[in-house]
């Protein structure tokens, strides 16, 4: 075994609730925008994206002071 889960794995055992609060980040200029627009606050959707990240075994996104882009596994 990888460490990395298989696809039909992956699909069968993720938690869809992270894959919205993905797609909403996705489009978000940031966490904090991201919780504002899902109601929720910003540490529950950092703790959501660590363990999507997790999950897969990918960063799915660069974010540090000013910055807040996809990588490119998550345009992937």
């Amino acid at each position: 075994m990888t460490g990395v889960p298989s696809a039909e794995r992956l699909a069968r055992d993720l938690d869809w609730n992270l894959l919205r609060t993905f797609l909403v980040l996705a489009q978000s200029r940031s966490v904090t925008d991201a919780a504002n627009r899902l109601g929720l606050k910003q540490p529950s959707v950092s703790s959501a994206l660590k363990r999507l990240e997790d999950r897969l075994g990918k960063k799915l996104f660069d974010r540090g002071p000013g910055r807040f882009e996809l990588t490119a596994a998550g345009r992937l």
